[in-house]
């Protein structure tokens, strides 16, 4: 289940195939694996962000996004370059 949950968290939302029942993988993957879980919604936070047409407060909204990913403990989000 976790080799096949790799391209769907890969995916965008709205590209998940309803025939395979991808959201249902997605979401018992997600179950599975809190720290999945945890990356997929900061990593669709993220790209929301970057995909709306209006200004947010751009370095707050960063700011905040960088500190709540450092908090979920997952070592790839907690690198400080």
């Amino acid at each position: 289940m976790l080799k096949r949950s790799r391209w769907l968290l890969l995916k965008n939302p709205e590209n998940l195939c309803e025939d395979r029942d991808e959201k249902a993988h997605l979401a018992a993957a997600s179950e599975l694996l809190e720290p999945l879980a945890k990356g997929d919604y900061l990593k669709e936070e993220l790209r929301s962000f970057w995909g709306n047409t209006f200004r947010w407060p751009t370095q707050l909204f960063l700011r905040s996004w960088c500190k709540r990913a450092i908090a979920t403990g997952l070592a790839p989000l907690k690198h400080n370059g």
